[in-house]
């Protein structure tokens, strides 16, 4: 699927107008792009150590950041953005055997990091306002429900008793150590409650850094290759773009991301070509974080 879609954009795209462009790229943007990678990847290693110790999982952020590494090599062969996941929590959990806790780290922080992404990418969408101003009502207030649904599924105690009611009531129809599971994950979700205003301020704190490195990485690649493009309007592209590389149709999001640039950028007056070597440098970016992973688990798994 993913090269299907990538083979079918080569076919009418103007291929010339691809090579003109990668000709001219500036790599000092790029250099500078390296560095703002790296920057968060860090940040994320440090977010993960956070959210483990506070289940009593020792973790340094230098292990987190070779595990969350070793994981994104797993992306670039296994569909979908979510496969490098079960990497992760298997290597996470594997010295302490807490699987259930990791898991609901591991879940938590997903769901901290996307609602930052898609509250920033839905500020863009507002202050860019595409599409007209009904239509940002109902897109902000499905978003608005959406985060409230989901935090009364996950981390309300009322919710939580709820199911476990039905897994007692069901209880011979599910084996005992899958419910059991399912009661240690329960527990751990709602068990964030109980942190800190320091521990959580550190946690969330990640994700807003982060989404500006993200903004400040978008803007020197598009620099890099002579595209001028709206801030805002990167903020909720991205965010889209984030969403629809979730889906597992594709490997690493190849693809994907690909048709999800070509058709939007084209609006902010960017020629399709250069959406396309937008896309791929960003592409390439991930791929070299997750090569270097392949070598990393390849250490590990040798030594």
């Amino acid at each position: 699927m993913a090269f299907g879609i990538c083979g079918y954009l080569f076919t009418i795209l103007d291929l010339s107008e691809l090579k003109t462009a990668l000709t001219k790229t500036h790599f000092n943007y790029l250099a500078a792009g390296v560095l703002i990678v790296l920057i968060t990847r860090t940040l994320y290693a440090w977010q993960t150590m956070l959210a483990l110790k506070h289940h009593g999982i020792p973790l340094t952020t230098t292990r987190a950041l070779v595990i969350n590494t070793i994981s994104g090599f797993y992306n670039l062969f296994l569909p979908g953005g979510l496969s490098g996941g079960i990497v992760k929590w298997y290597k996470l959990s594997k010295p302490s055997g807490k699987r259930a806790e990791v898991f609901a780290a591991i879940f938590f922080l997903r769901f901290i990091n996307t609602i930052f992404i898609l509250s920033f990418g839905l500020v863009g969408f507002i202050i860019d306002n595409p599409v007209g101003s009904r239509f940002l009502f109902w897109v902000s207030l499905f978003f608005c429900c959406g985060l409230f649904t989901f935090y009364i599924c996950f981390f309300s105690k009322r919710f939580i008793i709820f199911m476990e009611a039905i897994l007692n009531h069901t209880q011979l129809r599910i084996p005992s150590f899958f419910r059991n599971g399912l009661h240690k994950v329960f527990n751990s979700l709602t068990g964030y409650r109980s942190l800190s205003f320091e521990e959580i301020f550190k946690i969330l704190l990640v994700p807003l850094i982060n989404q500006f490195f993200t903004i400040l990485f978008l803007i020197a690649v598009a620099r890099a290759i002579d595209l001028r493009i709206p801030v805002f309007a990167l903020f909720w592209i991205w965010s889209m773009v984030y969403i629809i590389q979730l889906i597992p149709v594709s490997i690493s999001g190849l693809g994907l991301r690909e048709g999800a640039l070509v058709y939007l950028l084209p609006f902010y007056g960017v020629d399709p070509a250069r959406a396309m070597l937008f896309s791929l440098i960003i592409f390439s970016f991930s791929v070299l974080g997750d090569l270097i992973g392949g070598i990393l688990e390849a250490k590990e798994f040798l030594f």
